[in-house]
């Protein structure tokens, strides 16, 4: 008689252990469907936010569970109720579409690099430019100094005023193409 009474207790102990782990499974199952239900709630929201959607009427234009939402039609002076109808996308289009959506926002993930990149001709027109000021800027000198040396300072003063501005107005003009190319590269890439 003992010996039965011990295997009723190992079969109630296991039984135990199976509904045990039965409801542990069936948790782990209600979790993983919360997941997936949540995440099909972010694809819905994500295409509703980006206006992919159609909307569907009620054919009996009654309201009901399945169509929620409502417009007031104003020709008729009734109710028009409907329902959104989202396409049916994979995650990787998901995925795909929601990048896309940050890219355009100018967004950049951690790990990314960004997406401005530097245009090599606006690059160039600054080497140019700061070229032209200096080689312009040395030779005004040089004239200014050989001029003076030469007892010719009104010349020297009319040569350096002269230069320096011709230098400036053309090492800008460099300057600033490179800077509107630079701006017509942002706004490409936006």
């Amino acid at each position: 008689m003992d010996r039965s009474i011990i295997e009723q207790y190992i079969e109630e102990k296991n039984k135990q252990i199976e509904e045990k782990e039965l409801l542990k499974k069936q948790r782990e199952e209600e979790i993983e469907q919360a997941k997936k239900d949540a995440y099909q709630q972010q694809k819905r929201d994500f295409l509703y936010s980006e206006g992919m959607y159609e909307i569907e009427y009620s054919k009996d234009g009654k309201e009901s569970e399945e169509y929620p939402e409502y417009d007031y039609d104003q020709t008729t002076g009734d109710f028009k109720f409907y329902k959104y109808v989202f396409p049916e996308i994979s995650d990787e289009e998901y995925e795909q579409l929601k990048a896309l959506k940050k890219k355009a926002e100018g967004r950049v993930e951690k790990g990314e690099k960004s997406s401005k990149s530097t245009n090599g001709v606006a690059h160039i027109l600054e080497i140019i430019s700061r070229i032209i000021a200096l080689v312009g800027g040395t030779g005004i000198g040089i004239s200014f100094v050989f001029l003076c040396a030469a007892e010719k300072v009104g010349l020297a003063f009319a040569v350096l005023l002269v230069g320096a501005f011709s230098v400036l107005v053309e090492s800008m003009i460099f300057m600033g193409f490179a800077e509107i190319i630079k701006l017509l590269n942002d706004i490409k890439n936006k």
